[in-house]
């Protein structure tokens, strides 16, 4: 059940990966008339969009954060990893959000979370950014500058990692910010460390409120968590040991420290929003689990992973929708991340987005779904999507139609879902 991403995204990968051929095929079903026939499901009168930007939106997906005791057993360490993290609960949604890559492949989650968009239609080993993202495509940092909020992506790595500065332009950002942007910011090991890229987001937000005054959607991807875990320098040392396994695992114990730095970064960034006096939504997020040992797999999930359903396992990240204003709590046992916006527009209190209903309302009969298959209530299990069928085929191949639309039909766009284009 197992599809493999890589662990580093360096020159040459990249490269390799833009090589690799793959054929997306259209949806036995696709017509531009079908796809505009759901679309037009979700049609509201003039009278009843009253859509307007609501609070200052952070979103952070941070590099490979996963919690490893959700893998099946207690994860047995000298110390507690995420404290803070764990112990949030008011004004705050969390819970896990089902990834479509395992191991590396970081821009695929960017997709699925910004567009909506599900990993599941495509083939085994797409990667969006460096593959078809070559011309706009609707996503929710489009639907962020209709509403009139000021749009910046960062990264603080190379810009022309996954193509990132070709493509976040055609995802909607007015502004984008690399890594030569991050010069005098702490760095942990050789990255920019997340409490470092936390000041750069405060720092930034400060500006805006004081200049700008409009509001700000933010969207950030760290680089402190990336692999590998061998690094054995001054700038780094680990704070965590693994108690009780069959046999030492250093690299497993450099990453969770590593978290363990996320953690008080995260403090950070929560303490001050608290302080705000803006409306300020955060969300939290990861891209995908860290690309170890089988072994350490094993032993911290209590065996081998022989079926979908533990597969699946590997691929739940945690995240959380946190507000410095009441909101209601929520624990989410599991969705996924083509359906994260969704959480963000009603923590926001901003009516969603014409594909944003789409989304709620496929979540509704399929809570989550990845490239590996999807949760069916009916079955009580995951399936393929080879495997659905009745209501849950119905919306997945429409899923699959308007997926197909967005990115490859883009002539045929519905104004509907991307009034913009």
């Amino acid at each position: 059940f197992l599809r493999t991403g890589s662990s580093q995204n360096g020159y040459l990968l990249n490269f390799v990966l833009q090589m690799k051929a793959v054929n997306v095929v259209k949806p036995e079903q696709y017509t531009p008339e079908t796809a505009e026939q759901i679309a037009e499901k979700y049609v509201v009168s003039a009278s009843e969009d009253k859509r307007e930007a609501g609070p200052d939106i952070i979103v952070i997906m941070d590099e490979s954060f996963a919690y490893f005791d959700h893998l099946g057993n207690e994860l047995k360490t000298d110390t507690e990893i995420t404290p803070f993290i764990r112990s949030m609960s008011e004004n705050c949604v969390k819970g896990y959000a089902l990834s479509s890559i395992y191991g590396g492949g970081t821009p695929n989650s960017e997709y699925e979370f910004l567009t909506g968009n599900s990993l599941m239609f495509f083939p085994e080993g797409t990667y969006v950014f460096s593959q078809f993202l070559d011309k706009p495509v609707y996503s929710m940092v489009e639907d962020m500058n209709l509403l009139g909020y000021r749009t910046i992506g960062m990264h603080p790595y190379y810009s022309t990692g996954w193509n990132r500065d070709i493509v976040y332009p055609l995802l909607g950002f007015d502004e984008y910010y690399f890594m030569d942007e991050f010069e005098g910011y702490e760095t942990i090991r050789n990255y920019t460390s997340d409490y470092g890229m936390f000041r750069k987001i405060t720092d930034m937000y400060e500006e805006n409120k004081n200049t700008n005054g409009d509001p700000m959607f933010l969207f950030g991807v760290t680089m402190q968590n990336h692999g590998g875990y061998e690094y054995n320098g001054d700038n780094f040392k680990s704070t965590v040991k693994l108690n009780g396994y069959s046999q030492d695992y250093p690299e497993e114990e450099q990453y969770l420290s590593l978290l363990r730095d996320t953690d008080s970064a995260v403090q950070y960034l929560i303490e001050y929003f608290e302080k705000s006096d803006r409306d300020v939504v955060v969300v939290f997020f990861g891209d995908h689990y860290p690309r170890f040992d089988e072994k350490f797999y094993s032993e911290v999930h209590g065996g081998p992973f022989a079926t979908l359903d533990e597969w699946e396992l590997r691929y739940s990240v945690p995240f959380f929708v946190w507000t410095n204003y009441d909101t209601e709590e929520k624990e989410v046992e599991l969705t996924s991340l083509n359906y994260l916006n969704t959480y963000v527009y009603d923590a926001a209190g901003i009516a969603q987005p014409a594909y944003s209903r789409f989304l709620s309302d496929v979540s509704e009969t399929i809570p989550a779904m990845n490239s590996q298959g999807y949760y069916s209530p009916g079955n009580r299990r995951f399936l393929t999507y080879e495997e659905a069928s009745g209501e849950e085929k119905n919306l997945l191949d429409q899923y699959n139609i308007l997926t197909y639309n967005s990115l490859f039909d883009q002539e045929h766009l519905s104004d509907i879902f991307d009034p913009a284009h």
